[in-house]
């Protein structure tokens, strides 16, 4: 099948402008920094990219541009800092303008550090919006500072994460703690930083004494752990005096760890190196003995330069804490230490110097495991990230249904079958329903975000008070409104109107009552809110063209609007017409549905007991409901349970299987919007009878697939035993029926409902 929207599918094939949004840029020292660095240079690299940076000018309040390495990158003025967040008003328009002169397919942003991620998101439109998120929670336990993160991440944060319409991580440990919520879980995955592994070959010197720390020196940082670390150097260097500590980094905190160093009686084994990039970074790891990274936050979300260290055959120890677990193995490719605890790092330090067995299993083990994480792997799977959002359907369509499975029904399950059909083709979209059937929340189901919202019932009716909340906070261009029972459709209408969203009304039944008040209740229904969200409809989806007619006639709907789209089936289609079976032989009927008052089920006993005085029947009923304990003893009273087999609810395989085992299906409902149970026994080539009401009458002809009767139970038992007895018509009626059934595959309905989003 063709793809939905040819024209972002051809667009994929032009040079992609990727524009990349991090606070900080290399050569400034740390993490995120380095790992967009290097991500640019790759995707630069790839002429299937033209990539820009965009990131605060690190010399002072103005705006600049400049080449690094070949790629363009804007530096935006920022008056002042708080903590290690750039800020000021300048900033936010320098970003406006950045974007709209660079107009970039896809926006790639990279936080924690807060607000300038946010400010890409603000001004990035429609463009397509890609969110790393290098870090867990950002408090550190200083209380001021926490104060106004858990505000951040409790009230920003979670704007911008509803915003991206991919999110990345660095480790499964920050994708588990950070995006877990199932808003977030269906776009989240990991991509770690990577790692070049040494040109030549040379690796760093087995008996090297230096231990060396790399990373940021900031009063703002000082999660880092260095406070850990030099406390634990002077401990193992009691034992070893040769051993010596090297500190690469630059920052404001660099005298007070000097101070520390001379109070410990260190300072002449311990070494302030500063920044270091290139070939003298690389000299470092190369002099190094082992690596130490002593954080103390789970803000250390991967430990980048661990990794580095591995790929040039250098041991390391980290602590026990956020992404670092995901990356060490303890004793297989490094060492692990709790967090903070300094006794614990000072004899780790004194293990990879004395015991050699560990030291060349950490040596052989980081190597190994640097092999998995080069650069070159890590950009091609964020390559395959961008091209799935250029491919992606543009539009986000929000699929409200009064219920949705786990609860059984058959618009329950058609929706669910146009959902998973609509993904497949990259359309975005979520499913919003009452917790009919299942617990309230929210869940991930197959990368499918399912809202379920905590009900009463009223009549049948799921009325959710939290609806309109949850509808006016969600993330849709289009609304598809599924009619069924009244309060959802009513709720979802008024609140598309108010967002000034387009919204489809999707019936699938104009539902009646059997009681009085049931029926006071439903007219009033029909007669105002009904007709008024009708009217206002962008479009009317039907299922049959009996219900065109009942739209323009009795609910003043525009006939230009409205449009026919049957249901479909998954099934196997049956490839021979059905032969009726020898004489003799017990005629196996089936009836599938739930069992409710709407299916009209004390009807179809009777039938079965008119039946019963005419030849050989049994029947199935498929399906369950609140009255099934009634009928068995209605059953009972009628003297026909012994003609009955109640099987449940069946789904999937078992479900076709039941239609297969059957010579025949009935349905008895008092109404139907369409009856997908209807092609679902036309895929088997089964005959069908029916009750000659609104909804069968489109999908089953008389004396061309199926035979109808109205509500007497002798005339429709007559229909079953003309079928069960005349050779011809039942061949004839099988071998139309698979005709039929040609027309309503999902290819075709869901190549019409992507045409139908396409026109709004």
């Amino acid at each position: 099948m063709e793809s939905p929207n040819p024209i972002i599918e051809s667009s994929v094939q032009k040079p992609i402008k990727v524009l990349l949004v991090s606070p900080y840029l290399h050569p400034k020292i740390g993490g995120v920094e380095r790992y967009v660095y290097e991500l640019a240079k790759q995707l630069h690299a790839n002429r299937s990219y033209v990539v820009t940076i965009v990131t605060t000018n690190p010399e002072g309040n103005t705006y600049r541009t400049a080449e690094l390495d070949g790629i363009t990158v804007h530096y935006l003025p920022a008056r002042f800092r708080l903590s290690n967040t750039p800020l000021g008003f300048a900033t936010y328009f320098a970003m406006k303008q950045v974007i709209k002169a660079v107009d970039p397919d896809i926006i790639h942003a990279h936080a924690p550090v807060p607000f300038f991620a946010e400010l890409a998101a603000w001004h990035a439109g429609r463009r397509k919006f890609v969110l790393t998120y290098h870090a867990g929670s950002l408090k550190k336990g200083s209380w001021p500072i926490d104060i106004i993160l858990s505000v951040y991440e409790r009230l920003v944060l979670p704007r911008l994460f509803r915003r991206a319409d991919a999110i990345t991580t660095v480790s499964p440990t920050t994708l588990e703690e950070m995006f877990s919520a199932p808003e977030s879980a269906v776009k989240a995955s990991v991509i770690p930083p990577g790692v070049h592994l040494p040109v030549d070959g040379v690796l760093a010197d087995k008996d090297s004494n230096t231990i060396t720390y790399v990373g940021r020196i900031d009063l703002s940082s000082l999660w880092k752990g260095l406070d850990t670390l030099l406390p634990a150097f002077a401990v193992a260097s009691k034992d070893n005096p040769k051993l010596m500590l090297q500190i690469v980094g630059g920052g404001d905190a660099v005298p007070r760890y000097e101070a520390m160093a001379r109070d410990l009686g260190i300072s002449q084994q311990v070494t302030f190196t500063g920044s270091l990039a290139g070939a003298d970074l690389r000299a470092a790891f190369r002099c190094s003995g082992v690596v130490v990274l002593p954080s103390l936050s789970s803000a250390e979300s991967f430990g980048l330069v661990l990794l580095e260290a591995m790929a040039y055959g250098v041991p390391v120890i980290g602590s026990r804490i956020g992404g670092i677990v995901n990356l060490i193995t303890h004793e297989e490719n490094g060492l692990l230490v709790e967090a903070g605890n300094t006794e614990a790092l000072a004899l780790a330090i004194k293990t990879i110097f004395g015991d050699s067995t560990v030291r060349t299993n950490c040596i052989n083990g980081g190597l190994a495991k640097a092999q998995n994480y080069t650069w070159e792997m890590q950009t091609k799977k964020f390559t395959v990230v961008y091209q799935d959002l250029l491919k992606r359907y543009p539009k986000k369509i929000l699929q409200v249904v009064p219920a949705y499975p786990p609860s059984l029904g058959g618009m329950e399950e058609r929706v669910k079958e146009l959902v998973y059909k609509l993904k497949a083709l990259r359309v975005p979209l979520e499913v919003i329903t009452s917790s009919f059937g299942a617990t309230p929340g929210d869940v991930v189901e197959d990368g499918i975000r399912i809202r379920r919202i905590k009900k009463l019932s009223f009549i049948t009716t799921p009325i959710s008070f939290r609806l309109p909340f949850v509808l006016l906070r969600a993330q849709a261009d289009i609304f598809h409104i599924h009619v069924a029972q009244p309060f959802y459709p009513i709720v979802a209408a008024f609140v598309a109107t108010v967002r000034r969203k387009p919204y489809i009304l999707h019936i699938r039944a104009i539902v009646e009552s059997q009681n009085f008040f049931g029926k006071v209740f439903i007219y009033v229904y029909k007669k105002i809110p009904l007709r008024i969200i009708l009217r206002f409809a962008s479009k009317c989806i039907i299922m049959t063209d009996t219900y065109r007619d009942i739209l323009v006639r009795e609910y003043g709907v525009r006939p230009e609007v409205i449009v026919t789209i049957p249901n479909a089936t998954g099934f196997v289609v049956r490839e021979e017409p059905r032969a009726l079976p020898p004489a003799g032989k017990v005629i196996q009927l089936v009836a599938v549905g739930r069992v409710d008052k709407q299916k009209n089920y004390h009807f179809m006993l009777r039938m079965l007991k008119v039946l019963k005085e005419q030849g050989s029947f049994h029947l199935t009923i498929v399906g369950s409901g609140a009255q099934e304990a009634e009928l068995k003893t209605y059953a009972h009273e009628l003297g026909v349970s012994d003609m009955i087999t109640w099987s449940g609810r069946l789904e999937g395989s078992a479900l076709e299987d039941a239609y297969a085992a059957a010579d025949m299906f009935i349905h008895t409902a008092y109404f139907e919007s369409f009856g997908t149970v209807f092609i679902e026994a036309m895929a088997k080539g089964l005959p069908i009878c029916a009750t000659r009401v609104l909804g069968a009458i489109d999908v089953v002809k008389e004396d061309y697939n199926g035979l109808l009767a109205d509500f007497d139970e002798t005339t429709f038992a007559g229909n079953v035993r003309k079928v069960a007895t005349d050779a011809a018509l039942y061949q004839t009626l099988s071998a139309n029926n698979l005709k039929t059934v040609q027309q309503y595959q999902w290819e075709r309905i869901v190549a019409t409902t992507v045409s139908l989003y396409d026109d709004m």
